[in-house]
């Protein structure tokens, strides 16, 4: 466990958060998006509802802290509420598939995104390996390189933001989206509303981070609940404002169907002047996706291992 004067603050915890979040799927979900979705009201209204579905997701997150106030996560919360073998199953799945499964992936996706002509494997397990010796070096450590990490990535985000919206653009705001506009009925317009709705879910994810190191925080009962509310809601209207600087810069066929609709926009208001600025900002997406993972990870570990005796107990009755 974490001693008193290590325990996590609040505006550490955001950051976690807001770590856990913001990924590179935000910046590529908008080009999915469009393969549905022709009107720009019903686009940003997607991502509002999105966000809102996760703010609702972490305040309901947050009531249950209040009452369980443990680490752990799902393991703890569901071994508590209905049975400790939901609990164990829910933790197992975490530790065998979640986790592991999602920094893999992580790493895999980022070795091929830079290093298309080299040894993406060998690429994706040095990442790997770096950041879990990273962690492992000690506690203040992985708390120090995840406040750098995604501090950056916040500033960085917070400066495309601006620049996207403060820049002209070289057409009305929907000019470019009232040409494409078809009529449909209302059937297939909430069809493809929902099929957009789940894609963009998952640039939603991981506002429950923090409820897996739930002891690690100060006054965890009256901080997570704040945390939770915060981080979450940062990243919900960053991703909107996103949004709205993509659509109201780029073009409808620069858009639909790109995974790389983010640097289309900084090459085409830059001149190609901040393309490494951009590579560099998408970099640390994946290194802070993969630490916070490592780190948040290991807390549900650790728990099922000192709750072992739990499992024996119910075992041998």
């Amino acid at each position: 466990m974490v001693n008193e004067k290590n325990r996590i603050s609040l505006f550490t915890g955001v950051l976690i958060v807001i770590a856990n979040m913001i990924g590179i799927s935000a910046f590529s979900n908008l080009g999915i998006q469009l393969m549905y979705q022709t009107s720009y009201i019903e686009v940003i209204l997607v991502w509002i509802l999105g966000a809102l579905i996760a703010l609702c997701g972490a305040l309901s997150y947050a009531e249950v802290v209040c009452i369980y106030p443990e680490n752990g996560g799902e393991y703890s919360f569901l071994s508590k509420m209905y049975n400790p073998t939901i609990g164990f199953l829910a933790g197992w799945i975490s530790i065998t598939v979640g986790f592991p499964v999602s920094i893999a992936l992580s790493a895999k996706v980022y070795a091929s995104y830079f290093f298309a002509d080299a040894d993406q494997m060998f690429i994706a397990s040095g990442i790997v390996i770096a950041t879990t010796i990273l962690h492992f070096l000690g506690y203040n450590s992985s708390m120090v390189f995840q406040k750098i990490v995604t501090l950056t990535i916040v500033i960085v985000f917070i400066g495309l933001i601006t620049f996207g919206l403060i820049s002209p653009s070289k057409s009305a705001l929907y000019d470019n989206y009232s040409t494409i506009n078809y009529a449909q009925d209302n059937l297939k317009v909430i069809k493809n509303f929902v099929i957009a709705l789940i894609f963009i879910s998952y640039s939603y994810t991981g506002w429950n981070s923090v409820t897996y190191m739930v002891a690690d925080f100060k006054k965890p009962s009256r901080t997570i609940p704040r945390i939770l509310f915060i981080g979450t809601l940062f990243v919900g209207i960053c991703y909107v404002l996103l949004q709205v600087v993509l659509l109201k810069h780029l073009k409808y066929d620069e858009l639909k169907g790109s995974l790389n609709v983010v640097m289309t926009f900084v090459n085409k208001l830059s001149d190609g002047q901040y393309t490494v600025v951009i590579k560099g900002f998408i970099t640390l997406l994946f290194i802070s996706s993969i630490s916070i993972m490592t780190w948040v990870g290991s807390k549900v570990l650790y728990q099922m291992t000192i709750k072992s005796n739990t499992f024996s107990c119910m075992s041998s009755n």
